[in-house]
């Protein structure tokens, strides 16, 4: 862009910043949805989170001679500024922290009794 003199300016982005934290968030909230829909328990949820920060970590830390590290650099998209395996972490992430916050329902919660008729709680 010009200025009045004829010197060219820079523009600054306000969200230079902003988009790698707004993909983990929503990668966050995907799981969280997702864990809603499909009960699943958290040790799995785990598990994924364990298995995606692992593969990123081989990626990172395995020579790139090996094949494997050639596969696993590609799965995990490793040269972008933002890794699949990142987001993928943080999908399971926020679907491990929903199912074990996730109450247990049963005949000792008043909850188990909602829409069951007329109950009478003593």
């Amino acid at each position: 862009m010009l200025n009045p003199s004829g010197a060219e300016t820079s523009q600054r982005s306000p969200f230079k910043g902003f988009i790698p934290f707004l993909w983990l968030a929503l990668a966050c909230l995907g799981g969280i949805v997702l864990a809603e829909w499909l009960p699943i328990p958290g040790w799995i949820w785990g598990i994924c989170f364990a298995l995606s920060v692992g593969s990123l970590l081989l990626a990172w830390r395995l020579p790139p001679s090996m094949v494997l590290t050639h596969h696993l650099r590609n799965w995990t998209h490793f040269n972008q500024r933002m890794p699949s395996a990142v987001l993928v972490a943080a999908f399971c992430l926020g679907a491990w922290r929903y199912a074990a916050v996730r109450p247990i329902v049963s005949p000792e919660r008043a909850a188990y009794y909602n829409d069951r008729g007329t109950v009478q709680l003593v």
